[in-house]
């Protein structure tokens, strides 16, 4: 008899909840990417907070209505002393609310782990052995070296990553400067898939640590001289090429 779980994140920038079944497979899944206005760069956690508080209601209520064996909720960003993020809050909240009216076991997971089980699901396997994982994400930029210890909980350290600006930050100052929606990820990637030709960025890593600011610098600079459509593909692809190198 297949079982069906619930699972709830309320992050940076996006709003989302999901069904699985006993065999892994989603059976329906419903998200919202929070509202940025033109030309800004992010939003307030205040603000994540009132947007994930509205959208979430109506997102479960798109959800198939199937007997729930249990919930998974991001709770925190990290499993280390002191993560927290108020956006957390919103999915944490709803997710003790209906564990106890529904009388479910509730899982809470760090953000980071929900992005590794992720690809892991789709390797179809959970290493019993140490491995490495990059996490890469629009506030994040981690080489993390996991040890999975079992119900989707790591024992996970930081050992390499960026100092300075995130991929996703980097991503997202070259696309709001060249006027395209926050988060900008999808819009860039969209102009980048345009060309194979591209003037290079530099790429930095010393040690294990990335510094994305000095790309990024180089990439404003060409921004600053008006841009036509094939200099903005041409940009897009050497921003994404830079970040793939480092």
């Amino acid at each position: 008899m297949k079982r069906y779980y619930l699972g709830i994140d309320t992050s940076c920038y996006t709003t989302s909840c999901a069904i699985i079944d006993s065999d892994f497979q989603i059976v329906g899944e419903a998200r919202k990417i929070l509202e940025v206005k033109q030309g800004e760069r992010g939003l307030q956690q205040s603000n994540m907070v009132f947007q994930h508080t509205k959208a979430l209601p109506k997102l479960i209520s798109e959800l198939p209505q199937l007997p729930i064996s249990g919930i998974g909720v991001s709770g925190f960003p990290r499993r280390e002393e002191n993560s927290y993020m108020p956006a957390f809050m919103v999915g944490l909240g709803y997710g003790q609310s209906l564990s106890h009216m529904m009388n479910v076991p509730l899982q809470v997971f760090a953000h980071q782990e929900n992005h590794i089980l992720a690809a892991l699901r789709e390797l179809k396997i959970i290493p019993s052995e140490p491995f490495l994982a990059l996490h890469l994400s629009g506030g994040t930029t981690e080489l993390v070296y996991c040890h999975y210890k079992g119900e989707g909980i790591f024992d996970s350290h930081i050992i390499g990553g960026s100092k300075d600006l995130q991929g996703g930050q980097y991503v997202d100052r070259i696309g709001v400067a060249m006027g395209l929606p926050f988060p900008a990820g999808k819009h860039l990637e969209s102009l980048a898939l345009q060309t194979t030709e591209y003037e290079p960025l530099p790429s930095s890593v010393k040690e294990g640590w990335i510094s994305f600011a000095g790309p990024c610098s180089a990439a404003m600079r060409r921004i600053s001289a008006s841009m036509n459509d094939i200099e903005k593909s041409n940009l897009s692809r050497a921003v994404f090429t830079s970040i793939g190198n480092a």
